[in-house]
């Protein structure tokens, strides 16, 4: 009899002391995850543009969305809020089945807005390009909406580093949307100021529409444009005879 009360007492005294083991288990677990999960800002509407996303590349997205919004002088930036532009959302697969997916990212309460570039492919294990996300500022003055907040990223001119000549050489080939239906491609001059355009509208107002535009575009990436002088030639696809 006594041995089947000492048996009975132990077992009262066991039941809750796992039970006290595992909630704590538990609660460290969860205090773990807390704390080791790392900072992101959801855009709340991307699946409803991409509903192939892999989770992995969309919590890179995030992520690298926040730490952006963080180096543009916000302490804390917001968990969510951000929304795709829908005019902006361009998606493309190529032979291999590779999707390659571009957007702008608005965040109203910000005034802020970025421009978000990512690849993926649901059959193989294997990007083209060594970082499958990159999430930048928006260097085509067309498509800024809020008040210019110099924008930084790891593209953006840094005059303690950078040589500025080096800089603008790292940036291009570049092309820009005139209009809908004109472009203009940016490449190397003969020289280290010199930047050549090819344009397609060739036209006296197209051409200085051109240059003015080339200069927004090395002024929002943080260069003054009037180091540089321009070269136009007309693209040859958009010469028509008279």
């Amino acid at each position: 009899m006594k041995e089947k009360i000492q048996s009975l007492l132990k077992s009262k005294v066991t039941i809750p002391a796992i039970l006290l083991a595992v909630t704590l288990c538990i609660v460290v677990v969860i205090f773990i995850f807390i704390i080791n999960k790392t900072p992101s800002t959801q855009i709340n509407n991307l699946s409803s543009f991409d509903k192939s996303i892999p989770s992995d590349i969309k919590e890179n997205i995030y992520t690298s969305l926040y730490n952006l919004i963080k180096t543009n002088n916000i302490d804390n930036p917001p968990s969510d809020g951000a929304m795709v532009r829908g005019n902006t959302f361009a998606t493309t697969e190529d032979e291999e089945g590779t999707t390659y997916t571009s957007f702008i990212v608005d965040l109203e309460k910000l005034q802020q807005s970025y421009f978000v570039q990512y690849e993926y492919n649901k059959n193989k294990n294997f990007f083209s390009t060594s970082n499958p996300v990159v999430v930048s500022c928006i260097y085509d003055e067309s498509q800024i909406i809020y008040k210019d907040f110099h924008c930084k990223d790891e593209f953006t001119y840094n005059p303690e580093n950078d040589d500025v000549y080096w800089y603008i050489a790292t940036q291009i080939p570049y092309s820009l949307q005139l209009d809908p239906e004109n472009y203009i491609t940016i490449t190397s001059g003969n020289s280290e100021s010199e930047l050549n355009l090819r344009i397609d509208k060739c036209d006296p107002a197209g051409t200085y529409q051109s240059i003015e535009k080339v200069k927004s575009w090395i002024n929002l990436l943080g260069v003054d444009p009037e180091l540089f002088t321009f070269n136009t030639y007309c693209n040859p696809d958009k010469v028509t005879d008279n």
